[in-house]
């Protein structure tokens, strides 16, 4: 998890990070967006995930 920033309110948060990883010889470079809702019971729950590959910088 890379650049990870959390913005929130009493019952909602957002998290928002970048995603290194490999699938075998393949390297990834990926955004994700999370949405959070704090439930009755005081626990967060995930609500909704949005993943998306970063591109390339053109030189």
């Amino acid at each position: 998890m890379i650049n990870p920033v959390v913005r929130q309110t009493d019952t909602m948060g957002v998290l928002t990070y970048n995603l290194h990883s490999y699938s075998g010889e393949t390297f990834w470079k990926e955004n994700c967006t999370e949405v959070y809702r704090l439930e009755e019971n005081n626990e967060w729950k995930l609500i909704h995930s949005h993943w998306s590959l970063t591109n390339p910088s053109i030189d």
